[in-house]
């Protein structure tokens, strides 16, 4: 694998299960086991969502779908709910687990 690929892998680049069946985390329902195959965005973004435990293959549920697409999630393995803004909602895209 070269360094190229390992470094898409981190940034924006979609899992396998990501084809055709994703959607955006802001579309989401409430309370629904979601998995996380595709963060579109760039390094900054990336590394803010990865600071609250969200990362390629993570598993969520969305607690509360607010004005403007805005959330509130729980990320598996944490007790902590955090809050999402409808412009990181567009860009983390998730299926059913």
């Amino acid at each position: 694998m070269s360094v190229d690929q390992k470094i898409s892998g981190l940034f924006g680049i979609k899992g396998n299960e990501a084809a055709g069946k994703s959607f955006p985390l802001s579309q989401a329902p409430n309370q629904k086991l979601l998995k996380v195959v595709q963060i579109r965005g760039d390094h900054d973004l990336c590394a803010r969502v990865a600071a609250m435990g969200i990362q390629l293959g993570s598993l969520m549920k969305v607690r509360r779908i607010g004005s403007s697409s805005s959330c509130l999630a729980r990320v598996s393995r944490s007790k902590h709910i955090i809050s999402l803004c409808g412009e990181i909602t567009e860009k983390i895209r998730v299926v059913h687990k």
